[in-house]
């Protein structure tokens, strides 16, 4: 059980290599598959495989495009609208 528990160890801490991606080393020092990866910024999941995907739910308002730039989402606003992410308008700002 031993060698079988050590060669999955050996597995997955192989693939995250292969992959060039960056698990929090205490998670294979004790053989122990409990504890989470700490992934780096723009990544997630168990083996930090996923890459996080900031637009998506889009957080911009009012017909604002997302874009994800520097592990963030940042919103273009449409017309008529501004702030981080399109929520005010600029008509409301002249009445």
């Amino acid at each position: 059980m031993v060698n079988a528990s050590m060669e999955l160890v050996n597995t997955v801490y192989s693939r995250l290599i292969e992959q060039n991606l960056d698990c929090c080393k205490f998670c294979f020092d004790t053989c122990s598959l409990v504890q989470p990866c700490s992934c780096q910024p723009g990544y997630e999941g168990r083996y930090c495989d996923q890459k996080v995907d900031f637009c998506h739910p889009s957080p911009c308002l009012n017909g604002g495009s997302c874009i994800a730039r520097n592990n963030s989402a940042v919103c273009t606003c449409a017309t008529g609208y501004f702030g981080a992410r399109c929520q005010q308008n600029v008509s409301a700002f002249y009445h």
